[in-house]
């Protein structure tokens, strides 16, 4: 009898109950990352110049080594000393790949948000808000200075220096820049100009519309971008929308999503779909497109795409389908969250709760794709309470939290973080192997979608 507990709660989970999860998840792995982790180019707590701020209590965070960007990959292991955890050097790949950092930026500046309204509720956890801002001022400046080329783009390098930071030598990676990168960087310096804690927001207001005239002089060349930057460039196009309003964006994004459905429908890649990801991708942006500008104009490619995406989960074998002619395929952490939150976009959400749980318990729980959960809130943080009210009858169960099967990082030694890649048999009708390492891209674009649509 004992087990049927923890069998009942695994089972009645809610959609409510996975976005919750997730958002929790989230927040504390990006805290961990970007706090504690080292993956990247540090600076220091002092080097922040946030000692005065009367917004911010420095005895906290005075032992941080926060990241000024973050590199491509290390392994999910985690060694501990007197002040937490840390992940070991040796085994990152200091590669720093622009579309990692930035969407890594545009989430502090989201958690930052978040820790805003917790003014008057908790001084540490508002002081977190605060701190982010600082750091992604600090990233924003670093991006500007050492991840340009000499035309001003942005684009991926190399860390090839040893030892100290302010002895860094970064070198060009080879490999063609991406629209979509100058589109999230123009995104994330509107959204910091935005921030109540930030500085020079002017001159960040000033460098987002310098891109943005970019992107309109240059418009031709953007309709010949591959399908994948392209529906991302759309992605920060819509939310750059949503933050300025901008006439000059609107008439871009409806000019270029136009071109982009209308090729999409002209090569029939509903039917001949190389991954989930484009699907999901084209749904989200339609979505979003026709919420923010009350324009109906792609109302019968989201109903296709809808169902499309709907079709694309096997209840029976319980995973996402991306290779139906295959016995055994891939499947990445950032094609589950993408999917997810189309599902979660979908009109019928209420029909699909099931479908939802089901994929998140079965690809993100039970495959092995996440290598540790923070711990639940404890009961005295008003993180546990509906409407952070701190009132027993707005106490949030763990089921809000943290799933009860997997170790937090100080019991397994493990990264919260989602492993890179998960292979499912379709003849076993199993999870195989697991590439058991930490992906920045892979982890930024799921915790984008988390944050951004969850």
């Amino acid at each position: 009898m004992r087990y049927i507990g923890p069998f009942l709660r695994i089972n009645s989970l809610t959609t409510e109950n996975v976005k919750n999860q997730l958002f929790h998840f989230t927040k504390e792995s990006l805290k961990h990352i970007n706090l504690s982790s080292s993956c990247g180019v540090t600076t220091s707590f002092k080097d922040l110049k946030i000692q005065s701020s009367p917004n911010i209590d420095i005895n906290i965070f005075k032992e941080i080594s926060p990241l000024l960007c973050i590199y491509k990959k290390a392994n999910g292991k985690v060694l501990k000393n007197k002040h937490g955890l840390y992940w070991e050097e040796s085994s990152f790949k200091k590669d720093i790949i622009m579309e990692a950092n930035i969407l890594n930026t545009l989430c502090l500046l989201s958690l930052s948000n978040y820790y805003y309204s917790l003014e008057g509720k908790n001084k540490a956890l508002y002081s977190l808000g605060t701190l982010y801002s600082h750091i992604c001022k600090s990233q924003l400046d670093f991006y500007y200075k050492h991840l340009k080329n000499e035309d001003g783009i942005f684009i991926d390098k190399q860390n090839v220096s040893e030892g100290s930071s302010k002895n860094m030598v970064l070198e060009y990676k080879e490999g063609q820049y991406k629209a979509s990168d100058q589109g999230f960087m123009m995104l994330a310096s509107f959204k910091y100009s935005l921030d109540p804690n930030s500085h020079d927001s002017e001159n960040y207001k000033n460098f987002a519309m310098d891109i943005l005239n970019m992107f309109c002089h240059y418009r031709d060349e953007l309709y010949d971008l591959p399908n994948e930057d392209r529906g991302k460039l759309l992605l920060s196009l819509n939310l750059f929308y949503k933050e300025s309003k901008d006439e000059r964006c609107k008439e871009l994004l409806m000019d270029i999503m136009d071109y982009h459905i209308q090729c999409f429908n002209e090569e029939n890649r509903i039917e001949n779909f190389e991954n989930s990801n484009e699907l999901s991708l084209n749904f989200i942006n339609i979505k979003l497109f026709m919420s923010l500008t009350g324009l109906e104009l792609f109302t019968e490619e989201e109903c296709d795409l809808s169902d499309a995406i709907k079709s694309l989960y096997d209840e029976r074998l319980g995973v996402l389908i991306k290779k139906r002619d295959k016995k055994e395929f891939k499947i990445t952490s950032s094609d589950i969250l993408i999917y997810l939150t189309a599902l979660l976009l979908c009109e019928e959400e209420e029909k699909l709760n099931n479908v939802i749980v089901d994929a998140y318990k079965r690809h993100l729980i039970s495959s092995g794709l996440v290598g540790s959960w923070p711990d639940c809130p404890n009961l005295d943080s008003v993180e546990r309470y509906l409407n952070f009210s701190l009132k027993a009858e707005d106490l949030l169960g763990d089921e809000n939290f943290k799933p009860n099967s997997i170790q937090t990082p100080e019991v397994s030694s493990l990264a919260p973080i989602f492993y890179k890649t998960i292979y499912f048999n379709t003849k076993k009708a199993t999870f195989t192997k697991i590439k058991s390492h930490f992906d920045s891209s892979e982890n930024m674009l799921s915790f984008f979608m988390i944050l951004y649509f969850m």
